[in-house]
């Protein structure tokens, strides 16, 4: 059962300030963005990097390549730093008990098509965007 625990403490609970987004894809690139505070309030992203982070993908079928092996699905294993999430927040790491972090999960899909033997991007049709679950 959960319980209220005023001592508990939240990555700037109850704001969309210092938001952190982590982005991998299938040959391994990536990317991780911390957005000090919403767009809407005149927020900046910016590029960093999250030391001690290791990530390895495993492919089955070829990538960027229309003419290679039918893709089937690729897999990703990431050792986060937690340490470097909770920097300039209010969380603790690792997590305590009755502390509270939110994380989503997405995935997102261009529409393609092959012309001369290459992947074109469709920009007339939006993307498949997948989540997790709702962040409210």
């Amino acid at each position: 059962m959960l319980r209220h625990n005023p001592c508990a403490r939240v990555v700037d609970a109850g704001s969309t300030h210092n938001y952190k987004e982590f982005e991998i894809n299938a040959i391994n690139t990536r990317w991780h963005l911390t957005l000090p505070k919403p767009y809407i309030d005149g927020g900046s992203p910016f590029n960093n990097t999250l030391p001690g982070l290791q990530s390895a993908v495993y492919v089955q079928g070829s990538v960027n390549d229309p003419d290679g092996l039918p893709d089937q699905y690729w897999t990703v294993e990431l050792a986060l730093p937690l340490a470097a999430y909770v920097a300039n927040t209010t969380a603790r790491a690792p997590p305590q008990d009755m502390d509270i972090w939110g994380i989503n999960f997405s995935r997102v899909e261009w529409n393609v098509s092959i012309v001369d033997g290459n992947f074109v991007k469709n920009d007339s049709i939006p993307c498949s965007n997948w989540v997790w679950s709702p962040q409210w």
